[in-house]
């Protein structure tokens, strides 16, 4: 039996309502997914599911810890996260995913896979900048000392008011003739 079976909902025998349903998502999960990008985490995902004749509407809430590497020191660490996501699946005649929160799932559909949901979710949530906490500070710093362009055009002056130079000024005569 795969690891990723108990991440699917039974649709078959679902009534017009609300349910609710609790999974794990430990380092067999991620391993059965077979990515590099996320290997090891601790994390409890809480899934409310709303049916109605033509529409489910999931509402995802992940919360735990995940391990990443630092991108400064290669050290592993733990990175807390926090997903709040809702997607709504409308019935229709074929499958088809319309934006990142409408999907369209074929009449007849039995079972509902979660486990590539949940993955992009948590995967979502890792910053692009990977640091260790005890880094945390000085990145608030470098983002405060980031030097700011600023773009000004000016035809015949230079930052301090001097005329350009005439070669630069023989050149333009020649472009406009």
């Amino acid at each position: 039996m795969s690891v990723l079976n108990q991440y699917v909902v039974d649709l078959a025998g679902l009534k017009n309502q609300e349910y609710q349903y609790e999974f794990s998502i430990q380092d067999d999960f991620f391993r059965a997914m077979e990515t590099d990008l996320l290997e090891k985490g601790n994390l409890k995902a809480i899934v409310d599911l709303r049916k109605s004749e033509s529409i489910l509407q999931l509402d995802f809430l992940i919360t735990g810890t995940i391990e990443l590497t630092c991108d400064r020191s290669l050290e592993l660490f733990d990175y807390p996260v926090e997903v709040k996501e809702r997607l709504i699946i409308q019935f229709g005649d074929h499958e088809e995913t319309l934006d990142d929160e409408l999907e369209v799932l074929a009449y007849g559909t039995q079972a509902l896979p979660l486990a590539q949901y949940l993955y992009e979710y948590v995967a979502m949530a890792i910053p692009f900048k990977r640091l260790h906490p005890k880094f945390a500070d000085e990145a608030d710093d470098d983002d405060e000392s980031e030097v700011k362009l600023i773009y000004s055009s000016s035809d015949a002056e230079t930052e301090d008011d001097q005329p350009v130079d005439d070669r630069w000024e023989a050149l333009k005569k020649l472009n406009k003739n």
